[in-house]
């Protein structure tokens, strides 16, 4: 029997594949240009496999199902597909939610440890990425025989998918798992467990995929022209996007990105200077970018985006544009850089301002102050963060390159 490969292995929320950029996701690439990783990837449920087979959703389903190779390969990153799961977010607390929940994570954990074991992998550290519901149930054995870590990127008593079980479950994982990795400061200090090591880790950018839209303010056209990358949901401020648009007939709005509200598909109707461009992978959103002036992030203010450090205000910086936001959270490493409004007489002043004063100068401003803040430096503080938490810092920490490998001694 030869020697095993050393591996970090993520248990993940979100889905290796989506178009818009996923903090889990970049990090775990960065991280595995130092040691291999694996992903385990949203596990759909039934529900989902039925649909996908129905042409419905496009999902791996043959994968889950096991007619097709369980894994993927992304570089030196492994993604596993988990077997199918029992839907049971509509079940209330009790004997049902618990069993079905003990069922599908034995299920994860039996596929994720039938695939070390082929592959001959170690796992150094085994890292979930918002996914208490896994993590919480665990078969016997599993925590005790890796070292856990939490990832924890928002507040998940706020989250509409997260129902009945997600508060409850984040609050006992929390306690199960030997430390845990932040992305806002507001979420480590509301979540952070007495006696266990906590860390800070914001989310960065992909700053020479959004730097190519940076480009000087000439060849930008004459139109005055904002845009926003994200989801389109509960987040955004319609009745804020309804007075700019209103109070701007001359400006073009806009939009990139899935979209998951009823109010935004009103607001296109109501707006001719609103525009939905579509759900495009991150690596074409560069060029679609390269006219525009202004980057928003018109957040509602509430318990949900208050625990936010929102990605898209670097790939914005990256790009050249000034950025103009609500105050809906700990935005202070930007407030030398960003404009704010409070309201929406103050939002839209700001909006003016910025657009007014942006030039060449202050687009080659912007980008230097996002190259500081790349996916590549924040993937490698994350795992030195797994380093320090798992009390293994040899071969991972260099003083000389800062992070050389992540093979734990």
């Amino acid at each position: 029997m030869g020697k095993e490969q050393e591996v970090i292995v993520c248990i993940g929320f979100p889905t290796w594949e989506d178009n818009y950029t996923k903090s889990t996701v970049e990090l775990m690439k960065v991280i595995s240009k130092h040691i291999p990783v694996v992903y385990v990837n949203y596990p759909f449920t039934f529900k989902d496999v039925f649909s996908g087979m129905k042409g419905q959703h496009r999902i791996p389903w043959k994968a889950i199902l096991g007619w097709a190779p369980s894994t993927q390969q992304d570089g030196k990153v492994t993604v596993l597909y988990p077997p199918a799961f029992l839907p049971n977010q509509f079940l209330s607390k009790g004997f049902l939610f618990n069993w079905s929940s003990q069922w599908n994570a034995k299920r994860l954990i039996g596929r994720l440890t039938k695939h070390l074991a082929a592959k001959q992998l170690k796992p150094l550290a085994i890292v979930n990425a918002f996914n208490p519901f896994v993590g919480a149930y665990y078969p016997d054995g599993f925590r005790e025989k890796y070292p856990q870590i939490y990832y924890c990127y928002d507040e998940i008593n706020q989250t509409q998918w997260s129902g009945k079980h997600g508060g409850y479950l984040e609050t006992l994982f929390l306690t199960q798992t030997q430390g845990h990795i932040f992305s806002s400061a507001p979420l480590q200090k509301s979540k952070s467990t007495p006696g266990k090591p906590s860390f800070l880790v914001k989310n960065g950018v992909d700053f020479s995929l959004f730097n190519q839209a940076n480009i000087p303010i000439s060849k930008r056209g004459e139109q005055d022209r904002a845009l926003y990358i994200g989801a389109m949901d509960d987040r955004l401020d319609y009745p804020l996007l309804n007075y700019l648009a209103a109070q701007l007939p001359k400006w073009q709005f806009d939009f990139f990105g899935p979209v998951k509200s009823d109010a935004f598909h009103q607001l296109v109707q109501q707006h001719q200077n609103i525009n939905y461009k579509g759900n495009f992978p991150a690596a074409e959103i560069p060029v679609q970018i390269t006219k525009h002036h202004i980057g928003l992030i018109p957040f509602v203010r509430n318990a949900f985006t208050k625990n936010i450090y929102p990605l898209k205000i670097n790939e914005y910086l990256a790009a050249g544009l000034n950025v103009v936001t609500t105050p809906f959270g700990d935005l202070s490493d930007f407030e030398s850089t960003v404009y704010f409004g409070n309201s929406h007489e103050s939002f839209l002043s700001s909006l003016r301002q910025a657009r007014k004063q942006l030039n060449d100068e202050q687009v080659l401003k912007n980008a230097s102050f996002a190259s500081h803040n790349s996916w590549s430096s924040r993937g490698e503080a994350f795992l030195k963060a797994v380093a320090e938490i798992t009390q293994n810092n040899q071969g991972i920490i260099n003083e000389k390159k800062n992070i050389e490998t992540a093979k734990f001694k």
